[in-house]
C-alpha cells in the first residue's frame, strides 16, 4: 500500500491514477480479469479503490490453462476475492466456425455473462484491463465492449501498456512479469473450425515448451496451419530469443518435435522471425 501511496503523490502517474481511483471509488465492482498484467494490475488498484472487489475468470475453452493459474496466484497473493466461471464458448456456432468477428461474438458473450453476473450479486460497475494502447488496435473484440456497459478505466485514463507495465513495477506486483497469451483460438486462422482437441493440443503445446523455460518470461505461441488436401496439421512455433537458443540442442528439439507429434501434430516447424503478436492476420 505504501508503493501505490507514493505513486499517487509523487509519480507521472498522479493524475492518471486518480482518474482510475474516481471511477472505482465508493463501489462495487466485478473486475474482469483475464490472468494476464492489464487486468491484475486492475484488479490490485480496485481492491485498494472500490468498495468492494470481486475478480471472475472466465474459464473456457478458448483460455490457455497458464491464465488460470496467474489468476488464482495473483488473487490469492493480494488477498482479492476471486472466482472462476465456467462458459462454454464453443457452445456459440458463430464462435466455433471461427469466421472473421469469432472474436466479436466471444467479448459479446463474456460481457454479457459478466454483466448478469454483476447485476444478480449486487455489484454497480463491471471493468475490464482494456488499455489506452489497445484502442490503437484492430480488434473485433473491441466493438463488442463499446456495445457492452463494460468500463475500461485503464483507457479511459489513457494509461498505456508501459505504463502498466511500470506501475506493476513500482508496484512489486507479481504479474509485473506476466507476458500477454491471447486466446487460443488466436492461433488458428480463420474460417477452420475450432474443436476442444485442438485447442487442447496447442494449450498442451504451449506448457510444454515452456516448462522448458520456467524462470523466463517469455512470449510462446503455437500457430496452426492446415495442410491441403490432407487436412494434417502444421504447428509453427513463435518465441523470444530465450526458446531459438534452447533449440540450438539437439535433444530439446526431438523431445519437443516427438511430444507435439503425440498431440496430433504431424509437421512442427520454427517461425525464424520470432514471436509476433496477430501474426495469424498475415493470411487474411
Amino acid at each position: 500500500m505504501d508503493n501505490l501511496v507514493e505513486l499517487e503523490r509523487n509519480s507521472a502517474f498522479a493524475a492518471k491514477l486518480d482518474s482510475v481511483k474516481s471511477l472505482l471509488k465508493g463501489k462495487k465492482v466485478v473486475v474482469a480479469l483475464s490472468g494476464g498484467r492489464d487486468s491484475a494490475l486492475l484488479s490490485y488498484l480496485s481492491s485498494h479503490y472500490a468498495k468492494k472487489t470481486r475478480a471472475i475468470f472466465i474459464q473456457s475453452e478458448l483460455a490457455p490453462s497458464i491464465e488460470a493459474t496467474q489468476a488464482e496466484t495473483f488473487c490469492n497473493e493480494y488477498s482479492i476475492p476471486f472466482e472462476i466461471i465456467h462458459l462454454s464458448t464453443l457452445s456459440i456456432q458463430m464462435i466455433k466456425q471461427n469466421g472473421a468477428l469469432r472474436c466479436y461474438y466471444c467479448k459479446q458473450l463474456i460481457l454479457q455473462n459478466l454483466e448478469e453476473i454483476a447485476e444478480n450479486a449486487g455489484f454497480t460497475l463491471v471493468v475490464d484491463g482494456t488499455n489506452y494502447s489497445d484502442l490503437l488496435l484492430i480488434r473485433a473484440g473491441l466493438q463488442a465492449l463499446r456495445e457492452s456497459r463494460v468500463e475500461s478505466p485503464f483507457a479511459l485514463a489513457q494509461i498505456t501498456k508501459k505504463d502498466i507495465i511500470e506501475i506493476s513495477r513500482h508496484l512489486g506486483l507479481i504479474s509485473q512479469n506476466y507476458t500477454s497469451q491471447a486466446c487460443l483460438a488466436s492461433r488458428i486462422p480463420f474460417d477452420i473450425p475450432i474443436t476442444e482437441d485442438l485447442l487442447e493440443s496447442i494449450d498442451q503445446s504451449e506448457n510444454f515448451l515452456r516448462s522448458f523455460l520456467p524462470e523466463i518470461h517469455t512470449p510462446i505461441r503455437v500457430r496452426v496451419q492446415q495442410m491441403l488436401p490432407t487436412k494434417q496439421y502444421l504447428a509453427r512455433i513463435e518465441g523470444g530469443p530465450e526458446l531459438f537458443v534452447l533449440l540450438e540442442q539437439a535433444e530439446i528439439r526431438a523431445k519437443i518435435s516427438h511430444h507435439l507429434k503425440d498431440l496430433g501434430f504431424t509437421y512442427i516447424t520454427i517461425d525464424l522471425e520470432g514471436f509476433q503478436s496477430g501474426s495469424m492476420h498475415r493470411m487474411l
